[in-house]
């Protein structure tokens, strides 16, 4: 899979190179996963613009939820993993602000691990599909550098031992967007 993502990445950026921006994603995220709790960690993306409003993106989020026992020893441990291909569409408000909406396409992986009524730990891991809406806003500091928020919803189904357990709800990410190459014109421009 890692292949696969680094090839696609590597594709896009040199088909694009010369007439769009290319921009990496870095947010902090929490993830409402329902029956696998609600979770923190990351997400990381690679995207690219295709017309002045809409944008390619990869993603990766990897959130994690642990539960420590007064003994320190770890009885529950949940995490889900969402390898997401979407796309983006931006529209300016005010000046440097844009209110953006995005909908991905995921590869998810939901592991869980629990105590179980014999006091044993039992894992489960299973891998689906999974579908993910978002929309915020984005204020562009300068051509380079652009805080985002932005809050949404998921949903991911399974076919193996989680497919009678719900993994779905809400998304909430902070973060920056970094342009790595790009075709930028003034920031004032158009105003």
């Amino acid at each position: 899979m890692k292949k696969a993502l680094l090839s696609l990445s590597f594709l896009f950026i040199l088909s694009s190179a010369g007439w769009s921006n290319v921009f990496i994603d870095a947010a902090a995220t929490y993830v409402n996963a329902d029956y696998a709790k609600g979770q923190i960690g990351g997400n990381y993306g690679l995207g690219f613009s295709i017309l002045p409003d809409w944008n390619v993106l990869l993603n990766v989020s990897m959130t994690f939820y642990q539960n420590l026992n007064e003994e320190g020893l770890d009885p529950d441990f949940y995490s889900h993993d969402m390898y997401s291909l979407g796309i983006e569409y931006t529209h300016p408000i005010l000046n440097r602000l844009h209110a953006f909406g995005s909908i991905f396409i995921s590869m998810t992986r939901t592991t869980l691990a629990e105590l179980d009524q014999s006091n044993e730990l039992a894992k489960i891991e299973d891998m689906g599909l999974g579908i993910m809406f978002l929309a915020g806003a984005k204020f562009d500091l300068n051509q380079w550098f652009s805080p985002f928020i932005s809050l949404g919803y998921h949903s991911a189904s399974y076919a193996d031992s989680l497919e009678e357990k719900s993994i779905q709800g809400f998304v909430f990410r902070i973060g920056a967007r970094f342009i790595i190459w790009g075709n930028n014109k003034s920031i004032e421009t158009g105003y």
